[in-house]
């Protein structure tokens, strides 16, 4: 079994945000969210496998605005 996926995500210079991705044999599951701030106007968002994991399939990507 796979384990230890994780993905790396980062908003313009930020400090990056750390996910466990869970090992779902083909099935398609949501990862735990994560909190990221964006400013006003464009943003670059930037998405990394960690070191030492496997390749994985991202099948979207929801940005959700929170107060």
């Amino acid at each position: 079994m796979q384990e230890g996926q994780k993905f790396q995500f980062t908003a313009n210079s930020g400090k990056p945000a750390e996910v466990a991705v869970p090992y779902t044999l083909g099935a398609w599951q949501e990862t735990k969210p994560v909190e990221i701030m964006l400013v006003k106007g464009k943003n670059r968002l930037r998405f990394a496998v960690v070191d030492g994991s496997r390749g994985v399939t991202i099948k979207d990507i929801t940005l959700t605005p929170i107060n």
